[in-house]
This record gives structure tokens, C-alpha cells and sequence, in this order.
């Protein structure tokens, strides 16, 4: 999901068996790979923000 309403960034295939092990190698990557795309949706939001308060 984006910061902005309704909008999916990208779709991540998750083709781990279950139960899943936390601690495994895929599901670290898998993981990374999620916080690093919120991350760059809070900056965006952050840079959206803070241009818009400029008047």
C-alpha cells in the first residue's frame, strides 16, 4: 500500500512454506524487502507534507 488511500504499491509473492521460520534466510529478505518499501512510502508522505505547508 501507498501512503495515499486505495492504492497498492506493489504486489510481493510470498512463496514460503507454513509455518514459516522467522529466523530463515527467505523470510529475513522477504521482510527487509517490506520495511524498506513502508520506509519510502513514510518518506514520501513526509516530503508531500512538508511541501504542502509551504504557502
Amino acid at each position: 500500500m501507498t501512503y495515499r488511500l486505495g492504492t497498492v504499491k506493489q504486489l510481493v509473492p510470498v512463496a514460503l512454506p507454513r509455518p514459516r521460520d522467522v529466523l530463515s534466510n527467505d523470510f529475513i529478505a522477504i521482510q527487509k524487502e517490506l520495511t524498506q518499501m513502508v520506509m519510502e512510502e513514510q518518506m514520501r508522505y513526509q516530503k508531500d507534507e512538508a511541501g504542502s505547508l509551504r504557502v
